[in-house]
């Protein structure tokens, strides 16, 4: 989606995912980092791959496009889009509590964006 100045104070992040509520009462939903596993292999599938995998070219392509129309809009109101790259760089002083359920090595996308409790 391209580099996108960031902000001192205001930043976002945009990833594919979705919502569904399945019939027994279950939800998915969205979230800033995608759990899609492979049911072969157990071992976790890259989110753009998957969505690439899984729509057509025309589909990923419009997908794509909205995500940066989406980036341009928050750019316009001074807040900055983190990049993948950028979400993924390990925080080797940064360490989890016993109470949230993360996985070392911490990242960047970690320090923002944590779940528990």
């Amino acid at each position: 989606m391209g580099a996108t100045p960031i902000p001192a104070n205001v930043a976002a992040v945009i990833n594919l995912c979705s919502y569904a509520q399945s019939e027994d009462g279950s939800i998915s939903s969205p979230d800033v980092e995608s759990f899609i596993y492979s049911s072969e292999t157990g071992e976790r599938i890259d989110t753009v791959q998957y969505h690439q995998e899984r729509l057509s070219r025309e589909a990923f392509q419009k997908l794509e496009a909205l995500g940066r129309k989406i980036a341009s809009i928050l750019v316009k109101h001074r807040i900055g889009v983190l990049e993948e790259p950028v979400l993924n760089l390990p925080v080797p002083a940064l360490e989890a509590s016993e109470d949230l359920f993360l996985e070392a090595p911490l990242r960047v996308r970690d320090a923002f964006f944590f779940r528990g409790m």
